[in-house]
């Protein structure tokens, strides 16, 4: 005679309605964190962006303000408060064209008197931006470059 063995209602196991929940709740839990990861690398495009604007607003006021372009002001020594050897700030040649037109930032960096490096200067001793030292006399970011 065979043995039949039962199955007991109490058997141990997830049914699929348990296993569909499960599934819900990872997925909404995965599509959360793709979305603040979203929310934040848009925050960071707008920051970009909202620092972009204030650049070219203080640009057009130093230029209406000096009647030249930063960097390229003629008599910025004059003009300029702070503008001296202290600063190492000196006067751009007045050519309204901010350096040479022919160098590009590559591995060799710009001369501290150089129009592009003194541009950020000029804006800094005008009180126009802040997040940059005009004293400092290397090329890095947040010596005498912008932080971003």
């Amino acid at each position: 005679m065979q043995s039949f063995r039962r199955f007991s209602s109490t058997q141990a196991g997830f049914t699929l309605v348990e296993l569909a929940i499960v599934m819900i709740i990872i997925g909404l839990l995965i599509g959360g964190v793709l979305k603040g990861q979203q929310l934040i690398e848009n925050a960071k495009v707008t920051a970009t962006i909202s620092q972009v604007k204030s650049y070219q607003a203080a640009f057009h006021t130093f230029t209406d303000a000096y009647g030249g372009i930063p960097g390229d002001l003629a008599n910025a020594r004059g003009r300029i408060s702070g503008c001296d050897d202290t600063t190492g700030c000196v006067s751009g040649t007045g050519n309204t064209i901010i350096g040479t037109p022919t160098v590009f930032w590559d591995a060799a960096p710009f001369a501290s008197t150089d129009e592009n490096f003194q541009f950020w200067k000029h804006l800094a001793l005008a009180d126009l931006i802040t997040g940059i030292n005009p004293s400092a006399v290397t090329h890095a970011w947040g010596g005498i470059s912008p932080y971003r």
